[in-house]
């Protein structure tokens, strides 16, 4: 993605490519896919992906933080087409010239000086019909012309790479390719450059106390890398962002190691940045050595989300993930010091109210956990013809135990799933697993609870339009909303016994392909 539209029309870009522009925009077709199907939306992030990859990548680990807008002292040279530029790279065997320029948009007058910025005039589904052909064959046609004028482009000179590797933007990108790795499959790696960054920071990227006198804890971060020299110290962005990269890595990971070195992140960030006298987080650390006479703290987001947003978006996870009530603590802290700025301009503050929403009603992003971190909760759909493949997932730590969904005592609260009041599915089948029947010695009658690894496998349809309606005569609904699943349960150990806790889960949507064998012990 480009960094900004310089037009009205949305057509011509200011043509520099900015690392957290890729980041922010990869999360965002993310989580619209989540909400409603779409490949072009994993097209979109795949190819995004595999730029960042190819283009932005430093060797030791870690990504680069821009790439120019300008070649050869001409903005956007790199990427603009003239008529006949473009004609003679797509003019090959089984290409159309007019239905390859039509598609995207390129005439003799262009945008800029004849030279045309390429873009898609209609959907591919509509150019698909307009054409007489299906999609995948359209699809194939599109891909043969991008490749074309992609061997043509690597001819031309290169915009430079802004090699600078800053520890916040970094994040970004981390927790991108945390949440992409969920959606495809293994084969395409892109959970190990997340790892391989984030190990970068961590190890190459300290001050240590030796280093700087003036910070009163033993280790803190520089901001910048370029060509393995550090500058500057990190501000409370690049502090927040590696944070929530961190938390990222440990719920698809489940390593311990990221979930102690974002608890480690947070002491730093206490000793450096927070306001004791009216909480939340001070944007730069104070420097005995060049005192400031106002040191700012905001929560405004500007072209990247607010940083005390994320610290305290971090900081409910941190409190769900260990039990520990000093995060929470924080967080409310956060939100009380920014109540009067929010009240007053609250479309400027869009990361402080998803915060604050996630306060209230629990982490929609998945995964997410259950009683203090000791359960793992995580939701896929497997998209097949007529209907959908639900499967939920609970990983249980040892000692710990959720009620079966048929329990044996009326009092006890068992562990079930439902769909939404507005959902346009239904559940035509339930799966729970088989229950463990367990006498606990607070209890003197034997209890059906699961424990360990448990699944929850579920097929869900479209409603019925006609509630008399048989299966054969049930009308899908015209490109669907997947369905949101509400999860309930209660979890206990041989000691106590927790709240009941119920969540609100957009399961991941994969690819029928991708799916495990679905059976229940």
């Amino acid at each position: 993605f480009h960094r900004y539209a310089t037009d009205p029309n949305w057509q011509t870009p200011h043509f520099e490519k900015m690392l957290y522009n890729q980041a922010l925009l990869i999360r965002l077709y993310l989580a619209a896919h989540t909400i409603k199907s779409n490949p072009y939306y994993l097209r979109v992030v795949e190819q995004t992906l595999n730029f960042v990859l190819s283009q932005m990548h430093a060797p030791q680990g870690g990504f680069y933080a821009s790439l120019d807008a300008d070649t050869e002292d001409k903005e956007g040279s790199y990427y603009l087409w003239t008529l006949e530029d473009f004609k003679q790279a797509v003019d090959k065997k089984g290409i159309n010239i007019n239905f390859a320029s039509q598609l995207f948009d390129v005439d003799k007058y262009g945008e800029i000086d004849q030279g045309n910025v390429l873009s898609l005039s209609q959907s591919f589904e509509e150019s698909a019909a307009d054409n007489k052909m299906s999609l995948p064959q359209f699809m194939q046609g599109v891909d043969k012309i991008r490749q074309y004028l992609m061997q043509t482009r690597q001819l031309r000179q290169k915009p430079l790479a802004d090699e600078k590797i800053i520890m916040g933007w970094n994040g970004l990108m981390i927790s991108a390719l945390v949440q992409s790795s969920r959606y495809f499959s293994a084969s395409k790696n892109y959970l190990a450059p997340a790892i391989k960054a984030a190990n970068h920071i961590w190890l190459t990227m300290q001050i240590n106390m030796s280093q700087a006198k003036s910070q009163k804890n033993n280790q803190s971060w520089y901001r910048i890398q370029f060509k393995g020299i550090n500058s500057k110290s990190a501000q409370l962005q690049d502090y927040a962002y590696f944070l929530q990269a961190l938390i990222d890595l440990y719920d698809v990971t489940q390593e311990d190691i990221w979930l102690k070195r974002s608890q480690h992140i947070v002491d730093i960030m206490h000793s450096l940045f927070w306001d004791k006298a009216h909480g939340g987080f001070f944007q730069s650390p104070i420097d005995e050595n060049t005192p400031m006479p106002i040191r700012l703290k905001s929560a405004f987001d500007k072209t990247l989300p607010a940083a005390n947003a994320i610290a305290a978006q971090s900081l409910l996870r941190l409190n769900k993930r260990t039990g520990e009530d000093k995060y929470k603590k924080d967080a409310m802290h956060i939100f009380s010091a920014f109540a009067s700025d929010v009240y007053q301009t609250p479309s400027a503050y869009s990361g402080l109210h998803l915060a604050a929403h996630e306060q209230r009603y629990g982490q929609q992003q998945l995964p997410t956990f259950a009683a203090n971190g000791n359960i793992h909760i995580d939701a896929k759909l497997y998209e097949k013809t007529s209907s959908l493949q639900l499967v939920i997932e609970l990983k249980l730590k040892s000692n710990w135990h959720i009620n079966a969904h048929q329990v044996l005592e009326k009092h006890l609260i068992p562990t079930q799933i439902k769909l939404t009041k507005d959902s346009i599915w239904e559940f035509e089948n339930i799966v729970y697993p088989k229950a463990e029947k367990i006498s606990l010695g607070f209890n003197d009658k034997p209890l059906a609870l699961y424990q360990g690894d448990t699944k929850i496998i579920a097929t869900l349809v479209p409603k019925k339009v006609n509630k008399k309606a048989t299966k054969k005569q049930r009308l899908p609904h015209p490109n669907p909303q997947n369905p949101a699943i509400k999860l309930n349960l209660q979890a206990c150990n041989d000691e106590i016994c927790l709240l009941p806790e119920e969540f609100l889960l957009y399961p991941t949507p994969l690819k029928v392909e991708n799916s495990p064998p679905l059976r229940n012990k």
